[in-house]
């Protein structure tokens, strides 16, 4: 009897088991068709059947955009205006490329790759919105669309467009838009907005303080920093090109200096005071007459008196703008150099004097170098002299640089025996955008926005450090 109670409680597992086994494949089948039939979404009542079948109406049926009585063009290349409903209702939601609106409007426009969010800034008002999701931000408040912002690829090349939803997009920003059923015409008005001027909209700095947000979507920069110099540097330049992309041919310094025009406007309308060492490829003039110490070949000359120019204006801040160079087509990256530095005095040529062994080795010859009872060089620190080091502008804009371009974060190197680090007075980083010798950062480099990306993340981050710092 036990042996055959054994046979029974055995059969009766394995009857179990088979069941238990049979429930988990019939799961595992459903979940399998569901993964191959369910149609992909972007939300809870759009997916590709909806946006499909708007695209294919609109294209017999187009709709046209105007602003003030005038026609907005679109690119061929953009997704047009397209009328989609959503699934299950019966009224449609006009959706139209984002890029030809803002520009018409004269707003300023941020893209954050990693989140996949657009922030829009219009004089005083300020909207962001991530795609595929319904919540958007209208001067930092929360707020529910009735569809999001998608992202759709019409043509099947793999390139979408970002399209909004034209009528809250539109009356976020403080304007009225109506709808002419007959033309098909969606019309802004845009009577009494002298912020829709592109010229103007950029170049007012009054209004860079309004609602904690530049007219161009940075941080606006607290009172105490505003003013402080900040001399930017494009790196190379003239006879040198800097490095060259092997595969493209193309030199460094041709992408050095857009970006450091355009972060020299950013600068000026968040409230600093700006120089710029060119604003067009050349070299930097150096007086004939002028003698530079003896440790520097005469070829570094280039390099080196920037730092004169430099330490000879009182500079609060450093930057100097590249792009780098490898070897090897792996490294790839954005890099931040940097030194938090004592300084000890100055060379006779004007240049720094910031590390320690060279102060030993020049103070009986520079009385700028002051010796304590020990026959230590006494220096004065970054956060002493200015009130923040190098080290934490380099974090943020480190910060600002890998989550707007879309780049991998490779390092943040603190050295001193940088020529710039050592030779500059004030806090100092520069800034290694990507790599020209990996394909995948030349391709980004070569996008149409990479100088403005690149330009806006070191801005911002430059103004996150200063606010963090001197902001009450």
């Amino acid at each position: 009897e036990m042996g055959r109670e054994l046979i029974v409680n055995y059969e009766h597992k394995v009857i179990h088991r088979k069941i238990v086994a049979v429930l988990i494949y019939c799961l595992l089948f459903l979940a399998i068709g569901t993964i191959f039939t369910t149609e992909q979404t972007f939300a809870a009542t759009i997916g590709q059947k909806e946006i499909k079948v708007g695209l294919e109406f609109c294209k017999s049926y187009p709709v046209s955009l105007t602003a003030g009585g005038n026609r907005i063009a679109f690119e061929a290349k953009d997704v047009p205006p397209v009328i989609i409903t959503p699934k299950g209702e019966k009224n449609g939601r006009t959706l139209i490329p984002a890029r030809a609106l803002f520009e018409t409007l004269g707003a300023s426009v941020f893209w954050s790759e990693t989140e996949q969010k657009v922030s829009v800034a219009l004089g005083d008002k300020a909207i962001a919105f991530i795609i595929g999701n319904d919540l958007a931000t209208v001067d930092d408040k929360n707020v529910k669309m009735d569809v999001p912002a998608l992202i759709i690829d019409h043509d099947g090349d793999y390139y979408g467009t970002t399209m909004i939803p034209v009528r809250f997009v539109v009356e976020a920003l403080g304007f009225s838009v109506k709808w002419d059923d007959k033309t098909r015409n969606i019309e802004i008005d845009i009577s009494g907005k002298d912020s829709v001027n592109p010229d103007k909209s950029s170049t007012d700095s009054n209004a860079s303080s309004q609602g904690g947000i530049t007219a161009k979507g940075l941080p606006a920069l607290c009172d105490e920093a505003k003013g402080k110099l900040i001399f930017i540097d494009s790196g190379h330049g003239g006879a040198d090109s800097g490095a060259i992309a092997l595969s493209t041919g193309q030199y460094e310094k041709n992408f050095n200096l857009p970006i450091s025009i355009k972060l020299g406007e950013y600068l000026k309308e968040a409230g600093f005071n700006v120089y710029l060492i060119k604003e067009k490829d050349q070299n930097i003039p150096i007086p004939s007459d002028y003698v530079f110490h003896k440790e520097v070949t005469k070829s570094k000359l280039q390099l080196y008196y920037r730092a004169v120019i430099a330490n000879s204006m009182n500079t609060d801040f450093f930057v100097s703008i590249h792009n780098n160079s490898s070897p090897t087509a792996r490294s790839s990256g954005t890099e931040v150099i940097c030194a938090d530095k004592i300084f000890y005095g100055m060379y006779d040529d004007g240049t720094a004097l910031t590390i320690k062994d060279r102060a030993i080795e020049w103070a009986t010859s520079m009385p700028a170098i002051k010796l304590d009872e020990s026959g230590e060089p006494l220096g004065t620190t970054l956060m002493e002299n200015y009130g923040i080091t190098s080290t934490e502008v380099a974090e943020a804009v480190m910060d600002n640089m890998v989550a707007t371009l879309g780049t991998r974060k490779s390092r943040i190197i603190n050295n001193n025996d940088y020529a710039l680090m050592n030779c500059v007075k004030a806090p100092s980083i520069i800034v290694e955008g990507a790599f020209m010798s990996n394909p995948q950062d030349l391709a980004i480099m070569n996008r149409p926005d990479y100088s403005e990306k690149y330009a806006y993340a070191t801005a911002k981050g430059i103004i996150e450090a200063f606010n963090k710092r001197y902001g009450k």
